[in-house]
């Protein structure tokens, strides 16, 4: 035993760190899986009719015990009742203000932990910068206060996850078991591989809404996601410059789709979108989209209700021109709104092709006072093109917090 402790602590300081995360990672896995048989085990009591008394997580606000009173002092903040101690702890923001309140007092856990517990929207946000940034421990330190925060919120529906370290399998299963009813995930600006798509497909059945804004991942695995996620209604893809558009073969349950931003889309791409029959949302920003191939997308997704073009340079007023001929033969949605050269059309209430064309004029006379937009009304060259992809690689890599910033 000895010899494998001098063995130990014979290897360099960051492999030894690399082993000790290595096992709290796993024990946390282990603490995990229990907390889920613990879950499952009470929903089949619950099935059975037995009363659960879950203490002070799901009482909400209740009467003060003898030893709240003598646990805090009944002066300053504390004379105020429950019901406003709530409303104003229901407004900090952060995860890390909440727990320094439940810290403080008996009353204060109670009611912090109400509010975990009737909590159905959550956005955790780690900081950019910490002791242990560098320390193989550190994703071990986040995971276990993910886990912490999120055993308390069974309610939760909506996740927004905000850190300059990509949330890897451990994290997503911490994510998974707790919130089991969870509808809409949000992870941003972070580095997702095969592994962390398997765990999307397996452990978020009721996921209705994914959003994946400045990420980084290979649209084969986000391909093989798509296949098993039946349930997927949104779908948000923006500033993923790899993306070209093969992914959406097999998403046909999807109503609101955004690719702002994805340049490389391509027209199989393109063409793919144009046969979502169930598409109502559809954002195409600064793409490379063309008339025609817009004039498809609206024949081909006849509940289309908001198709965003805004800063396509190859896109003109003659698809306002199509859409507005669409429309009075009655093969588009009536309600349908465009937009356009930064403003928003509604086809629906435009009397006459006329005044489609008038205000065409007007969005680019506007324009040319301030000088024009040539995104927008005349072709790049391909090194505006280039450009204009090295900004937004940039911008992906600041709004995730890259360590060289």
């Amino acid at each position: 035993m000895s010899s494998t402790v001098d063995r130990f602590s014979s290897l360099p300081l960051i492999v030894q760190e690399s082993v000790e995360a290595e096992i709290c990672s796993e024990d946390l896995m282990l603490e995990v899986r229990n907390y889920l048989q613990s879950r499952e085990e009470q929903d089949r009591e619950k099935k059975k009719g037995e009363e659960k008394d879950l203490g002070s997580i799901s009482c909400g606000i209740e009467r003060q015990s003898i030893r709240e009173v003598q646990d805090c002092e009944a002066d300053g903040i504390n004379m105020l009742p429950d019901e406003v101690l709530w409303n104003i702890f229901e407004k900090l923001d952060g995860h890390e203000d909440m727990l320094s309140c439940e810290m403080v007092c008996r009353r204060w856990c109670r009611i912090t932990r109400g509010i975990w517990f009737a909590r159905q929207k959550l956005t955790i946000e780690f900081p950019e910068f910490h002791p242990l940034r560098g320390s193989p421990m550190m994703k071990f330190v986040i995971d276990a206060e993910l886990f912490c925060i999120l055993k308390k919120c069974p309610k939760l529906e909506e996740i927004e996850y905000r850190s300059s370290f990509d949330p890897g399998e451990i994290t997503l299963f911490i994510i998974g078991a707790c919130c089991r009813d969870l509808k809409r995930l949000v992870l941003s600006s972070v580095r997702l591989d095969s592994s962390s798509f398997k765990c999307l497909a397996k452990h978020y059945p009721k996921l209705k809404e994914i959003s994946l804004p400045f990420c980084d991942y290979s649209e084969e695995d986000l391909t093989e996601y798509l296949k098993v996620a039946n349930n997927l209604e949104g779908l948000s893809l923006v500033g993923n410059l790899p993306v070209t558009g093969k992914c959406l073969r097999h998403s046909h349950g999807i109503k609101e789709l955004m690719l702002g931003g994805c340049r490389k889309i391509t027209d199989k791409g393109l063409e793919l979108v144009s046969k979502l029959k169930n598409l109502k949302c559809l954002t195409l920003n600064l793409t490379r989209v063309t008339d025609e191939e817009a004039k498809k997308i609206l024949l081909g997704c006849p509940s289309l209700t908001f198709l965003d073009l805004s800063g396509c340079y190859r896109i003109s007023i003659q698809t306002l021109l199509n859409a507005y001929d669409l429309r009075k033969k009655g093969l588009i949605n009536e309600r349908i709104v465009i937009s356009y050269g930064g403003e928003k059309v509604n086809i629906g209430a435009i009397s006459c092709r006329q005044d489609v064309k008038n205000l065409g004029k007007r969005l680019k006379n506007g324009l040319d006072m301030f000088g024009g937009l040539p995104n927008v009304f005349f072709n790049p060259s391909d090194r505006e093109e280039n450009v204009s992809g090295e900004l937004c690689s940039l911008f992906r890599q600041l709004n995730r917090g890259h360590p060289f910033f």
